[in-house]
């Protein structure tokens, strides 16, 4: 049996701490209540407390959680550090400190040292990590993930969190998608015009994004593609950032991000290759959706009409498993889709449920192991699929539909959750046996 505990009423942060997004509850994020009936016997009796006042049964494991979203772990490892103090004061044999972030999986993307010497002084408590996946691990994080008491587990806590804000907190108002924008707003190109086969938008120039547009910009794949690019190193493009008062913060910010990301690129690719992302980069932006970067690319409708595939291009382009609301939106929109990033992505969301076309498509290159190979692997696809004939495009997509509907099923009526809480809890359950 497990016992949440909140030292506060409903945080376990100090209460002067301010998070990047709203704070759910673990209860609230995971819609416990709503599918008890559906979990293992030993996960339907949760209990969750609102202060250290109230008991707790000295057999359960005792479980502490900190979603600390976005921020980084050195600002809030003080408070995590007085939450062990009240942890170590039960005298249950299972404790477990539960960090975890529902929105961007930002482990072993920032300094773990202190987290590493705050688990090594509390050796009798079981430290869970847990993301949306994890970015690229470093050195640092290996050293912290070695210690005996340290665990991580993925959830697509985002999935939780996207579906939360979407359907039960909001009922289907325009948090992380313009569900309602059926109609493209004015001053947009005329997008009925433009090719319809594939729909790709990228918003930041992150490494695996730069080389797909480079792929993609330098092929007929492009003629075939709803597509859309807001970077660009040309010096107009960034004195324009820079001289616009909705976007004179980005300037800087989207520079360091393109330049970032070559100097990852050229530690794999071969320098013609590179030479060709480059002046990929130095070309116009692509526009679409989005009128300048201002906007943070919640799609509408409008956009995802009358198209065959969405190519979905993930948060992160190394790292495991991070799926957010961008494979979510083309469920949403009942559109089969093709997503390209870090490793883990389809398998993590096969994991809860979700139908990942494997049976109409090739992903096998979603397994490879460098970025290159994943996304000149995705390029490959929708090499190949604009190149079928017509007849045979048309057996294609009748042949994804039945996916196509269940995933809207399986998300809109929250039965991931199922699997996603069952795993959760019985991979807690391992690490503290």
């Amino acid at each position: 049996m497990f016992t949440v505990i909140y030292k506060h009423t409903n945080r376990n942060l100090d209460t002067d701490i301010t998070l990047s997004q709203y704070e759910y509850t673990l209860q609230t994020i995971t819609d416990y209540d709503q599918w008890l009936d559906f979990y293992d016997p030993n996960f339907q009796k949760v209990k969750f407390n609102n202060s250290l006042q109230e008991p707790a049964n000295k057999k359960d494991t005792l479980i502490f959680p900190v979603d600390f979203q976005s921020t980084k772990l050195n600002s809030v490892v003080y408070s995590i550090e007085k939450l062990c103090g009240d942890a170590m004061a039960y005298k249950n044999k299972k404790k477990v400190i539960l960090l975890y972030t529902s929105t961007e999986p930002f482990f072993f993307k920032q300094e773990d040292s202190k987290l590493t010497d705050l688990v090594k002084k509390f050796p009798n408590l079981t430290f869970i990590l847990s993301g949306s996946g994890h970015s690229a691990k470093s050195s640092q994080a290996e050293i912290l993930l070695q210690q005996p008491n340290v665990h991580f587990i993925t959830k697509l806590w985002y999935f939780d969190r996207v579906h939360y804000n979407t359907q039960i907190r909001d009922s289907f108002t325009d948090r992380h998608m313009k569900l309602s924008e059926e109609t493209a707003p004015k001053g947009t190109p005329d997008y009925v015009t433009c090719p319809n086969k594939f729909l790709l938008t990228m918003r930041n120039p992150r490494s695996h994004r730069m080389l797909m547009s480079a792929l993609i910009e330098n092929s007929n794949v492009l003629e075939a593609t709803r597509y859309s690019r807001n970077w660009s190193l040309k010096a107009n493009h960034i004195t324009g950032l820079h001289d616009n008062s909705e976007t004179k913060h980005e300037a800087i910010y989207q520079t360091h991000l393109i330049l970032d990301s070559i100097d990852e690129l050229a530690q794999e690719l071969p320098e013609s290759l590179l030479s060709k992302i480059i002046k990929t980069a130095l070309g116009h932006t692509h526009i679409l959706d989005m009128p300048n970067i201002s906007d943070r690319g919640h799609p509408g409708k409008w956009l995802y009409d009358n198209i065959n595939i969405a190519v979905i291009a993930g948060g992160e382009g190394s790292g495991y498993g991070y799926a957010d609301e961008k494979q979510m939106i083309p469920m949403y929109y009942k559109i089969p889709f093709i997503t390209f990033g870090c490793k883990g992505i389809y398998e993590e969301m096969e994991r809860i449920g979700f139908k990942s076309y494997r049976g109409c498509w090739d992903l096998s290159w979603t397994k490879a192991d460098t970025m290159f190979e994943r996304v000149n692997g995705c390029y490959m696809l929708l090499d190949y699929l604009q190149n079928l004939k017509l007849d045979d495009m048309v057996k294609v997509l009748e042949k994804a539909q039945p996916d196509v509907n269940y995933n809207y099923s399986h998300l809109t009526s929250g039965r991931f959750r199922i699997a996603s809480n069952n795993q959760f809890f019985t991979e807690i359950e391992n690490a503290c046996s």
